[in-house]
């Protein structure tokens, strides 16, 4: 049985899925479209693009496979997948982030299950936490690692715009993708 912290955060996060694949969709088809010079105004980025969200501005500076992460190793058919995203909080008050913020997807729009979080295994001084707090105006970097299945190429890291409305419900805004391939590993 999961913690009860540990499901309030799924529960939580899973809500972003429907609308992130339905986005993931539209734009894998657009992968091999030239976006030279930013996002072109469909919402899909490249690495190294600065992305401005509702509540924060993002970067993924860099994407690489890697073989471990302090101790921890991809599960059979998988490997692991180590991106580092900047993120500044462009809102003027503190904001709640952690590794649900941001999901990798991988593959074409056939599989809406392509998806997953860091697991809460990965933890490290440098990698984002489980959950921390984000500052008004404060920056910081880390590593966010992803286990994808081995083999994939077409990658991408996105996040989702979630809030609570002006009714206290919760509530979707837009979706952001960064996309990017790597050499297969296996």
């Amino acid at each position: 049985m999961m913690p009860k912290k540990e499901t309030k955060l799924r529960r939580k996060y899973m809500k972003r899925f429907v609308a992130m694949m339905m986005a993931l969709m539209m734009g894998l088809s657009l992968f091999g479209c030239d976006t030279a010079g930013g996002n072109g105004g469909d919402g899909s980025y490249k690495l190294g693009d600065k992305v401005s969200t509702m509540f924060f501005e993002f970067s993924v500076d860099s994407a690489q496979w890697v073989d471990e992460v302090n101790g921890y190793t991809a599960s059979e058919g998988k490997v692991l997948l180590e991106t580092k995203i900047t993120m500044k909080n462009i809102t003027g008050s503190a904001i709640p982030m952690g590794i649900y913020d941001f999901q990798a997807q991988w593959g074409d729009d056939e599989n809406d299950e392509a998806f997953t979080y860091q697991s809460e295994d990965i933890t490290g001084e440098d990698i984002i936490p489980l959950e921390f707090t984000l500052e008004a105006g404060e920056s910081a970097t880390y590593r966010v690692i992803f286990e994808v299945p081995a083999g994939s190429t077409q990658l991408s890291i996105s996040t989702l715009d979630y809030y609570t409305d002006e009714n206290g419900d919760d509530a979707e805004g837009d979706v952001y993708f960064v996309y990017f391939q790597l050499e297969a590993k296996s």
